[in-house]
């Protein structure tokens, strides 16, 4: 299988977002008794999100509400991802988010906020997962004294890389969503990642899969990414 090399115009920088030390803290996650943990107390704390902790059991990713307590549905304020530290609650970083998830079981409806990390958790791949298409790849680069840099958006070159092997079989790619599977996604201590993708018509087909590499890579402005291969899946040829 041929592989296709993406023009050297793909490769982006982002400036460091947030390069200082950790901000506010929320105080310790302690177990919320039911697989998870919850940091702070009250309105405002937050919950970690399952199978979202770093392998050194470090950090995590965590939603709250500016308007509700964790361990009830959110009904007033905002709802936040944050990039979390388990010792003390410290946010590294946040961003805006629709999920949630109480103690209780109790979740938002097909939405999904996931973690992929590298073996020694300095890199990580945050995805927002909608019913019908993933609309967010986020990169994260973790330092010493836990600085934290991004989220860098991988979304969109990895969409536009997709859209380019797909443009020369179909006439129409604006019916098509965007989809990564996450489960699959996989980035090693190098920046190298691995991500399996497809390009679909919600409901109705047809479908189109990838295997899709990246190289992620810190530079003097901050980070970058550059799309290395996008190869059809067997038997998509």
């Amino acid at each position: 299988m041929r592989r296709i090399f993406l023009d050297v115009s793909i490769c982006v920088v982002l400036l460091a977002l947030a390069g200082g030390p950790a901000g506010a803290e929320l105080g310790p996650c302690r177990s919320d008794g039911h697989g998870s943990f919850i940091c702070g107390d009250g309105v405002g704390a937050a919950r970690v999100i399952d199978d979202t902790s770093s392998p050194s059991k470090h950090l995590a990713l965590a939603w709250h509400s500016t308007g509700n307590p964790p361990t009830e549905e959110p009904r007033n304020g905002d709802l936040e991802l944050l990039v979390i530290r388990l010792k003390d609650g410290a946010v590294l970083s946040r961003r805006r988010t629709e999920y949630w998830e109480t103690v209780g079981g109790a979740r938002v409806n097909r939405l999904e906020e996931t973690a992929t990390w590298s073996p020694d958790s300095h890199w990580m791949v945050n995805t927002f997962e909608e019913r019908f298409d993933t609309p967010t790849v986020d990169l994260y680069a973790f330092g010493g004294n836990d600085q934290v840099t991004g989220p860098f958006d991988l979304h969109e070159m990895m969409e536009r890389a997709a859209l380019g092997h797909l443009n020369s079989r179909v006439r129409n790619d604006a019916r098509y969503s965007f989809w990564v599977f996450n489960d699959r996604l996989r980035i090693d201590n190098h920046g190298l990642v691995h991500a399996p993708v497809m390009l679909w018509v919600p409901k109705d087909g047809p479908e189109r899969d990838y295997d899709m590499t990246l190289q992620i890579m810190r530079t003097a402005e901050g980070l970058g990414a550059k799309v290395l291969s996008v190869r059809p899946t067997r038997g998509q040829r």
